[in-house]
């Protein structure tokens, strides 16, 4: 599931950790806003998460609200 929550942006602590060691980040300030695991049935799964990133040059955005 974690390879759908960073399908966009990092979004799990040890691909963000990664992510900081970057020269140059251009996120900080990440804030989650939500994390639940979809069951759609037939054992199909899914992830609804929204977050907040500060965005350099941009400031805060929020990620829009998607279920994968």
């Amino acid at each position: 599931m974690n390879g759908i929550r960073n399908s966009v942006l990092p979004v799990t602590e040890s691909l963000r950790m990664e992510y900081a060691q970057l020269p140059g980040p251009m996120l900080s300030g990440f804030e989650l806003l939500a994390d639940e695991v979809l069951q759609l049935g037939d054992g199909l799964r899914g992830v609804h998460v929204r977050f907040n990133y500060v965005v350099r040059g941009a400031g805060v955005q929020s990620s829009p609200s998607c279920q994968v």
